[in-house]
């Protein structure tokens, strides 16, 4: 008896010391439909910018739930249909979900960011995350690990999928998500380079408008008198992270009365939509306080530890997600919005600056629109990462389908006003960006020549991107 009881602990210690993806298996791909590239387009800003038709996948696959127990999640897989190409494969990490089921396998407004990467040229791989879609129990929020590691398993499941579909994959590696969704693909992205390098090599990076500096931004939040008008997320945030760490045995603990209702429903499931707990929490405070801050959801037990108490264990936790403080080795932008009231857009540049100190090469913070909010930041945002992506994209055809060069001529250069693109396909997208990757004008060629004005542009060098069919070109203007 002895003997099977150490048998059972030697086992379970081994266990807890497998890395990420050992757990993970593809139990299931169901088609959800495919779409046809002017389907796709339809949603875009710039007319025929998508290329190809999709297929979209709905995959549950397992993976390790935030306890270190086996868990089966879901996400959406997107692929062009095109046979003979080998595609990059581009991973989406979807903004904070309004409810359990508002989440790409289940064709969300998100979905769509995979459906156009896909008509684009990419796989698409965008997970659930833990606690939604078809995982079971509490979404462990803004948790970097298992954002992490949630999808370096579907990214291992997409690979599976893929041979099986024969859907070509070549070794390429694009990371990128917004908000909620920016955290979560920083978090990845450190773990792909740091853990699972020799699995996966991240091509480029793009974070958007995420909260970087949770002990920066979160703790801030716990501890301001100002208000703000989403106060589920600062809930949402501790529930999470009680949950991860075993802060507290008890809701009642660091949960005000007038509060314990709504959080027991929403940690609970009684109650899921999230713009529900904003609006519950904002009206309750209101009548208590006369405003909207969050910190008075709290015990002032929680508040005075985290004030005073640096290595308290709610300190450590908020500490442990933050995932700026390293030093990527591939290209990474952070595209934010300075006037973004939900995440602040400092995230971006306090992780610019410790990326570079951590020795990053090519990194550098963006501001995608200084005047724009955080809902309004999204589409400028995703578009940059876009352009960003496609100077690395690569696209592995048979010799039937290889790319041919694009014989365009830019002039004058330098100039000034306006510049001409000549020989250009009919239909081409052209995309103009400053030297950081910020898109600047989107335009689909419709005459040729064709002329892009630069008025407003300061002097200085810039990129002219053509992308047509299997084929792109770029130019370096100078514009005085």
């Amino acid at each position: 008896m002895k003997k099977i009881y150490n048998f059972i602990l030697q086992l379970l210690f081994l266990t807890a010391l497998l890395p990420y993806g050992q757990a993970q298996d593809l139990v299931s791909a169901t088609l959800v439909r495919g779409f046809s590239a002017a389907e796709v387009g339809a949603s875009l800003p710039v007319p025929g910018l998508a290329k190809y038709d999709v297929r979209a996948y709905q995959l549950r696959y397992t993976t390790t739930g935030v306890k270190g127990q086996r868990d089966t999640a879901s996400g959406l897989v997107v692929y062009p249909v095109l046979k003979n190409t080998a595609w990059p494969m581009l991973v989406y990490q979807h903004g904070t979900a309004s409810s359990r089921e508002a989440v790409p396998s289940r064709m969300s407004a998100e979905a769509t960011v995979g459906l156009i990467a896909a008509s684009l040229g990419y796989v698409a791989v965008l997970p659930d995350y833990l606690g939604l879609g078809d995982s079971k129990g509490f979404h462990p929020y803004v948790h970097a690990k298992t954002q992490a590691s949630a999808a370096v398993d579907l990214m291992l499941a997409t690979q599976k999928f893929a041979a099986n579909e024969q859907v070509g994959l070549n070794t390429q590696v694009f990371v990128t998500g917004y908000s909620q969704g920016g955290h979560a693909s920083m978090s990845l992205h450190r773990v792909l380079e740091t853990e699972k390098s020799s699995t996966f090599r991240v091509t480029a990076a793009a974070h958007l408008s995420g909260p970087y500096s949770i002990s920066g931004d979160t703790r801030g939040r716990l501890l301001s008198e100002q208000e703000y008008f989403t106060p589920g997320y600062a809930l949402y945030t501790v529930l999470s992270y009680n949950m991860a760490y075993n802060l507290y045995p008890n809701l009642n603990q660091f949960i005000r009365a007038p509060y314990l209702q709504v959080a027991e429903d929403f940690f609970t499931g009684k109650e899921s939509r999230l713009d529900s707990i904003h609006l519950r929490l904002s009206r309750l405070l209101v009548q208590e306080k006369g405003k909207v801050i969050p910190r008075y959801i709290f015990q002032d037990s929680l508040l005075s530890a985290i004030a005073n108490q640096p290595n308290h264990p709610v300190n450590v936790a908020l500490r442990d997600n933050d995932v700026y403080n390293w030093g990527p080795k591939a290209p990474t932008r952070l595209f934010y919005c300075k006037a973004d009231e939900q995440v602040i857009y400092t995230n971006s540049l306090l992780a610019d600056s410790v990326m570079k100190a951590r020795g990053a090469v090519n990194v550098g913070a963006v501001d995608a629109g200084s005047t724009l909010n955080h809902g309004q930041c999204f589409q400028p945002a995703m578009l940059s990462a876009i352009f960003f992506f496609s100077q690395f994209q690569e696209i592995k055809t048979d010799t039937r389908d290889e790319a041919f060069a694009l014989p365009i001529r830019m002039y004058p250069n330098p100039a000034s006003g306006s510049v001409a693109l000549e020989q250009i396909p009919p239909g081409s997208q052209v995309a103009l960006m400053d030297l950081s990757g910020r898109l600047l004008h989107l335009v689909q060629a419709q005459e040729d020549p064709l002329h892009i004005p630069l008025d407003g542009l300061q002097t200085g060098l810039y990129l002219l991107r053509v992308r047509s069919n299997n084929s792109t070109w770029t130019g370096k203007l100078s514009v005085r």
